[in-house]
């Protein structure tokens, strides 16, 4: 199943975070995610799928042998390495003009069941794609976004025009009527690393938010010297990552 992930080039801390986390959580469920490998949101959308040990598109504006921007170069080739697969329409050492970056949106439209727009200025070249999208009768979602952000004012206008909120990788699961295999696959892990009750307890209450161990010892109940230890162990089996000031957060 192919998913595109697409946004602004300049884009905020909260659109680089949603891009990595929505695009590796839609990735854990087996869905390649498609990018026009540009600088921001598509880069960061093929990263999130990567480090989930995912598979991605990069679809070009430039020609097949041409990596733009320059600095993509590794990440282009960690998109092959990994067993995706780079796009493009030109034939190698192809001229370039401006017009191709726009005209190849239309590519990750037509490639994919549903677009996400994570973040976009009102003017952002972002809306070809959803344009070309919408021709094409694909879904289009939109990250809503702070009402002070000019980063998300296209976003938050695509959903004022009826086009659904993204608020978590379970609704495009939804929307493609298929069940959430993550958590199964934590379970699955967790049987593998021969977690006990307790820290599957802890683990419950535990995600890639920080939480401190006084938040934990009344949410689970354990007393500090029982929940210590288990997340020591925990930490050793590389489930969980001790931050400063007596703060975990979960890696599964």
């Amino acid at each position: 199943m192919l998913i595109s992930v697409i946004g602004s080039r300049r884009c905020t801390e909260y659109g680089k975070a949603v891009s990595l986390k929505i695009a590796g959580e839609l990735a854990g469920c087996s869905m390649c995610i498609v990018s026009g490998l540009a600088d921001g949101i598509d880069s960061y959308s093929s990263i999130g799928a990567l480090k989930a040990k995912g598979k991605t598109i990069g679809v070009l504006g430039t020609s097949i042998d041409k990596c733009y921007p320059a600095a993509n170069q590794s990440l282009y080739n960690e998109i092959i390495k990994n067993g995706g697969c780079i796009i493009s329409e030109h034939a190698p050492y192809e001229k370039t003009h401006k017009y191709d970056f726009v005209y190849r949106n239309r590519i990750i439209a037509a490639l994919s069941r549903i677009l996400i727009v994570v973040e976009a200025e009102d003017k952002s070249g972002t809306f070809s794609t959803v344009d070309a999208a919408l021709n094409y009768g694909k879904s289009v979602f939109a990250v809503p976004g702070s009402i002070f952000s000019s980063y998300s004012r296209g976003t938050n206008r695509l959903i004022k025009e009826g086009c659904p909120p993204l608020t978590g990788y379970e609704d495009i699961l939804f929307e493609l009527g298929i069940e959430d295999n993550i958590e199964n696959k934590k379970t699955q892990k967790e049987e593998e690393l021969n977690i006990s009750d307790n820290g599957r307890l802890i683990i419950k209450f535990m995600s890639d938010e920080p939480i401190d161990t006084e938040a934990l010892t009344i949410k689970t109940g354990f007393p500090i010297g029982t929940l210590q230890s288990e997340l020591t162990l925990l930490e050793v089996k590389g489930i969980v990552r001790r931050l400063p000031g007596q703060k975990y957060i979960s890696v599964l």
